[in-house]
């Protein structure tokens, strides 16, 4: 049986990781590997339903917001994913805790430790074979996003979201965690951007 692989997608809102998943699935496919999608927040019953919640202007804390993420990431995990990987399948993930490290920590300001301690309780400190962090210029980022949710509202918060990323989540980000990182600029035609990532599944 295949060794499951665990690919996530990082990046702020905007710069096309959910455009450029299917062109990344069909070519994993066309090698032969069976392929999960998942996102986060989602893919779940429960997911979906506190996606609706968590992404409305619904007034909560930081602290509130991160809980609500890790309950979905929760079922997520265990309905979904680890099943998935145990039976040798390719999960590809729009998002992954990294996100949470990006928006809550960097964004919100939410005590790092906090967010450690309680990935770690809950066996969500997941390694991931495989994270991409997609990038493109911030004012490009923002003009892609649609403007209506929580995550889109304050310029301020998504700077600091942005200056995350561009440094591929240092300092913060455990390496150890992941497999390999990649930073990947973003093309205009998402095959483009699809092949920047398979070119560098070394599992294919």
């Amino acid at each position: 049986m295949n060794k499951g692989i665990y690919i996530a997608l990082e990046g702020m809102d905007g710069v096309g990781k959910s455009t450029v998943m299917p062109y990344i699935e069909d070519y994993i496919k066309s090698k032969g590997r069976e392929v999960v999608t998942v996102r986060e927040i989602g893919s779940t019953p429960l997911g979906e339903r506190l996606r609706d919640i968590i992404k409305s202007n619904c007034p909560m804390d930081a602290t509130s917001e991160f809980l609500l993420m890790l309950t979905a990431r929760h079922q997520l995990f265990n309905d979904v994913v680890r099943p998935a990987l145990a039976d040798g399948k390719v999960v590809i993930s729009d998002r992954y805790y990294m996100s949470t490290i990006a928006y809550q920590c960097a964004g919100r300001r939410l005590n790092y430790a906090l967010v450690e301690t309680m990935h770690k309780n809950l066996s969500l400190w997941t390694y991931a074979d495989y994270v991409f962090i997609l990038q493109k210029p911030f004012d490009d980022a923002i003009k892609a996003q649609g403007g209506g949710d929580r995550f889109e509202s304050s310029l301020d918060y998504q700077l600091r979201v942005y200056n995350f990323y561009a440094n591929q989540g240092y300092p913060v980000f455990d390496k150890k965690n992941c497999g390999h990182i990649f930073n990947i600029d973003v093309h205009p035609d998402p095959n483009v951007t699809a092949r920047h990532v398979t070119n560098k599944l070394s599992f294919l």
